[in-house]
């Protein structure tokens, strides 16, 4: 060997040994135990890892056995529908580009009922497999377990027979006793229910249910409908599911009553669960204000119930949690919630569930796989006084619905106006999950203008006084949602109230892998135009400036029978003060149509985005510090009325059409992946597709309709 071969053999020995050296494995993110599973409830985990060489990251599994039912995919994403019970060990393997690994011992525990409890563990202790934030935005840092072998009633069995004076037995109940009501039975109590504090334990549970048995209601974790009280279906309505053998022969639910002149049930004790109930009223004779309240309750189960008003009487609120701490509504059909709209209406706004209003305190809310059904807001946490910000609200895979025969514009409408606003808003509580959620249907005209989402801190008033400036809404999440049927996707915004004062803050919110489809579709009822906003009042104190707002890889899908017409008029409001700018704000990777005029001021000459000549670019400059990026903007160089100069880094078409989606279909109702074909795929700004993951998101939602 020649001294020049030796010399070049040494160095390269030596260059190997100290890349070798230098090599940094990986590090996974994701800590033991990984999130719990639930037999026959669909699982979604999609494991991450930092640090190497960097990603793409390849995935494997090192030892062990996953649960049964679930695939690890190589990217990373571990799913699919649990089918054995009990607590798995295995090791996964994440190596990076340059063929660096690590590898890390976990665990899942699998539950053997379907009930839900997938972020949290027995002990009411929040998994999240080791995750804390969700981009911007804090996840909940409390939970409440509600699987039935955690709350058990050992103690004696005690029939209340029909006819009975249901409120006797409960005051005569001790802790761990479980109250058997009669199937088909009524109990009313003219003065209202009310289930006083017991001083419980977590293992002395007092249970109050229909005494039909287990076999022939829902299984746990499986929604109650009409139809185990003998209603096939309720119009206007999606059909719901039916007992094995179809309509029962008779109602197997027990009913609670609650008229117009009577208290509603007061659940001011601790430690009760509910199951197999109807909870409703009767026909006529004036409006029910609420059906439930929870004032200083806490570790309260609604578990299966079908808890619904009439037809056209007007009915407040079903569940109202006010001063409540670990409330859990779950399983369950609530359905004719309305108030008349205009002067012969005798309440103004009603609700499913509302929250977010307490004179003492309140919190930990979960309100998971229900059908919830209402008119103004479908749930709503805030919008009257408070002494405390409600936090840590888990609203997962339910199905938030407004009946079209409710909406003036269709051509079902019944004849009968109720005041009707959005889905979900907020005006006061922090660190929510709103997760895998279907909210379909909704619509303006009165005082609102159809969106599916409001994340508005809000300063209540009543006349002149101010009720609430210490409210606010921080840390919410809004992730894997279907949103179907809605003038206005979400809206972010800090706004004066009518008193010209502002709640205290709003900020720190992620919004990713939603699908909003039939955005102001054809008979949208005096809708917006604009189907998003973020924007802060131009008279906002520096407190209450809107900061840290993430809306990535969603898609919006217009109905195209409006695409290209100022009907559909842009794809965001925007505005603030001049003098202070909204910071923090990320738009990247989605899919969302431009509209005909683009991105617009919410107005006023002092708007930050008012009278800007360079187009969106000079809108987002003069308004935001951001980033906006990845995006695929169909229209985007055809608006009307500004120069078409946007930040660089986005794509443009000219139409949805041009996206290549599987199947546009109208936008509505179509398969809104990109074609194999589309020249848009793994063209967001982390490689992958713009817009939702739409795989999933159809894993999170699977089942909820």
């Amino acid at each position: 060997m020649s001294v020049l071969t030796r010399t070049a053999f040494i160095l390269t020995f030596l260059l190997a040994v100290i890349v070798n050296c230098n090599a940094v494995a990986p590090s996974i993110v994701n800590s033991s135990p990984l999130y719990n599973g639930s037999i026959g409830v669909t699982y979604n985990l999609q494991l991450l890892a930092i640090g190497g060489a960097g990603g793409p990251y390849r995935w494997a599994l090192a030892s062990g056995s996953l649960p049964s039912g679930l695939t690890l995919t190589s990217s990373g994403l571990l799913w699919g529908t649990p089918t054995g019970g009990k607590t798995y060990a295995f090791s996964l393997k994440a190596s990076d580009v340059a063929g660096n690994s690590q590898t890390k011992p976990v665990s899942i525990t699998v539950f053997s009922t379907a009930a839900d409890n997938r972020y949290c563990n027995r002990g009411n202790f929040t998994n999240f497999a080791g995750m804390k934030t969700d981009r911007t935005a804090n996840l909940p840092t409390s939970c409440f377990f509600t699987a039935r072998f955690a709350t058990p009633s050992p103690g004696r069995v005690i029939t209340v027979p029909a006819g009975a004076k249901l409120q006797g037995f409960i005051d005569s109940a001790v802790c761990g006793e479980t109250l058997m009501l009669a199937a088909g039975a009524t109990y009313e109590n003219v003065s209202g229910f009310t289930l006083p504090a017991k001083h419980c334990d977590d293992n002395h549970w007092i249970t109050i249910r229909s005494n039909t048995v287990d076999a022939n209601l829902p299984a746990e974790g499986v929604r109650m409908t009409p139809c185990w009280a003998k209603v096939a279906s309720l119009p206007g309505r999606p059909p719901f599911a039916c007992p094995a053998g179809g309509v029962p022969s008779s109602t197997r639910l027990a009913k609670l009553l609650v008229r117009p002149s009577e208290t509603p049930i007061t659940i001011s004790g601790d430690h009760y669960r509910l199951i197999g109930l109807e909870i409703t009223r009767p026909t006529g004779s004036g409006a029910v204000v609420d059906f439930v309240q929870t004032p200083r309750a806490t570790k309260i189960i609604l578990d299966r119930i079908w808890m619904h008003g009439t037809a056209r009487d007007e009915t407040t609120h079903g569940v109202q949690l006010g001063d409540g701490h670990s409330i859990a509504v779950i399983d369950s059909y609530l359905n004719d919630f309305h108030c008349i709209a205009g002067s012969s209406g005798k309440c103004s706004d009603a609700q499913a569930i509302l929250g977010g209003n307490d004179t003492v305190g309140g919190g930990t809310y979960k309100i998971v796989n229900n059908f919830l059904e209402a008119a103004a807001e479908n749930i709503l946490f805030g919008g009257g006084a408070s002494v405390d910000i409600p936090g840590d609200i888990e609203v997962r895979r339910n199905h938030l619905y407004k009946p079209m025969l409710w909406n003036p514009a269709d051509r079902s409408f019944f004849g009968t106006t109720f005041t009707v606003k959005n889905h979900y808003e907020m005006k006061n509580g922090t660190r929510a999950l709103v997760e895998g959620n279907i909210m379909e249907n909704t619509w303006g005209g009165f005082s609102q203008i159809g969106a599916h989402i409001l994340l508005t801190p809000k300063n209540q008033t009543q006349g002149r006084v101010n009720l609430c400036p210490n409210c606010y809404v921080t840390h919410v999440t809004v992730r894997y949602n279907h949103m179907i049927s809605g003038g206005q996707g979400v809206q972010i915004a800090d706004a004066p109230n009518d008193n010209g004062a502002y709640a205290t803050a709003g900020n720190s919110d992620s919004v990713h892998d939603n699908l909003f489809e039939n955005l102001v579709y054809k008979n949208c009822y005096k809708c917006t135009n604009y189907y998003n906003q973020i924007a802060t009042g131009i008279s906002a104190p520096s407190s209450d400036i809107l900061k840290g707002v993430t809306l990535q890889h969603n898609t919006f899908v217009v109905a195209t029978t409006v695409e290209g017409t100022p009907t559909n008029a842009g794809m965001l409001e925007l505005g603030g003060p001049t003098r202070t700018k909204q910071t923090g704000i990320t738009v990247r990777d989605n899919i969302i149509v431009a509209g005909y005029y683009g991105p617009w001021t919410t107005g006023g000459t002092s708007n930050c985005a008012t009278n800007q000549p360079n187009g969106p670019l000079g809108k987002f400059n003069a308004c935001w510090t951001y980033t906006f990026i990845g995006n695929l903007i169909p229209g985007g160089m055809l608006m009307h009325g500004q120069n078409p100069t946007w930040p660089g880094g986005n794509i443009f078409t000219a139409n949805q059409m041009a996206v290549e989606y599987v199947n546009l279909k109208n936008g509505f109702g179509g398969d809104y992946h990109l074609s194999l074909t589309s020249p848009y795929k793994r063209t967001a700004s982390d490689g992958r597709d713009p817009g939702a993951d739409i795989d999933s998101l159809n894993s999170y939602i699977r089942n909820v309709n």
